[in-house]
């Protein structure tokens, strides 16, 4: 009775938590927007597109299946010395993990949509191979998310900044190559060994190889969102959009999200970063709502066909 009371008491205080920051965000938006003296109406922008803005649209668009086709090779991949799927199933298994995923604190069950794709004997095991992928990328976002901070605010931050940065980094690398010592400790403990066993699989060689992919795959998202300022007239250039995206996913993978909050915190952080360059609060917005609605409804639509699909069988 007294840990159901314990676990109560903490999911209520993540709620409130995640309520808040919700609530901050959208307040931050208001004032940034709404009060703006500058507002411009929406259909300012849209009746205005040139056919280059179109142009740059399509391309964000285009981007988007070579986004999630990285993420599945990577996928498959991690399964490689479990079970043997195809990218076109691991596809599958990706979006359906997205749509899940949305509607969980944190992004913590990605797992229950991938797994519904494999066998029931390897379901275990594929919790850490999820885990594994969601780590490297993580790594990624957070090692190039702090040195864009150096250049985004260079006037704010002394060079000793960049020692941090060395720091962090060099943290997140020693311990994501070192995650079959996991395993070990796990080892003591017969239920989580079943989950952890196939962190034993995987060596130097083949967690480079993960981290490369997820590299690539953050470099198409910078590009993706560095078009789409540039589709609602943003005018920024390449490295400073480039670093000001990146303290932008930064912001997003340390703040906690479900998909209300995400609506809040998205928006909030976009502003945030870019208002600094003189650009117009509502054309941000759009920039980073759009971008959302390409990468992740429009996928997440497709998780829901599949799940029901597989259901179906």
């Amino acid at each position: 009775m007294v840990l159901l009371d314990k676990k109560a008491k903490v999911k209520g205080l993540s709620l409130l938590l995640k309520l808040l920051v919700f609530s901050a965000t959208l307040y931050f938006i208001y004032i940034k927007v709404v009060k703006n003296d500058n507002f411009i109406s929406l259909s300012e922008i849209f009746f205005h597109f040139s056919r280059k803005e179109f142009l740059l649209l399509a391309l964000v668009v285009m981007l988007m299946p070579l986004n999630w086709l990285l993420e599945s090779l990577k996928w498959k991949k991690l399964l490689k010395d479990i079970e043997t799927i195809t990218l076109v199933t691991s596809l599958k298994a990706v979006w359906a993990g997205l749509t899940i995923n949305n509607w969980i604190p944190n992004r913590m069950a990605e797992f229950l949509g991938r797994m519904l794709f494999l066998k029931k004997e390897n379901r275990n095991q594929s919790v850490s191979c999820t885990l594994t992928g969601g780590l490297a990328q993580f790594s990624v976002t957070i090692i190039w998310g702090v040195f864009s901070i150096f250049l985004v605010y260079s006037g704010l931050f002394s060079k000793s900044y960049l020692l941090l940065a060395v720091v962090i980094s060099v943290f997140l690398l020693v311990f994501y190559f070192n995650l079959n010592a996991l395993n070990f400790i796990t080892k003591r403990f017969r239920f989580f060994e079943k989950y952890t066993n196939v962190l034993t699989f995987y060596n130097i060689r083949q967690l480079t190889g993960i981290l490369i992919i997820s590299s690539i795959r953050y470099f198409v998202y910078l590009l993706q969102y560095f078009l789409i300022l540039k589709t609602y007239s943003i005018n920024i250039g390449f490295v400073e959009g480039i670093s000001g995206v990146s303290v932008v996913f930064l912001i997003q993978a340390l703040l906690p999200s479900v998909t209300l909050t995400e609506i809040g915190t998205r928006g909030a952080a976009v502003l945030f970063v870019f208002e600094r360059f003189g650009a117009a609060p509502v054309n941000l917005l759009l920039s980073a709502y759009t971008l959302w609605v390409i990468n992740i409804i429009i996928p997440t639509l497709f998780g829901v066909f599949f799940i029901l699909k597989i259901k179906t069988k």
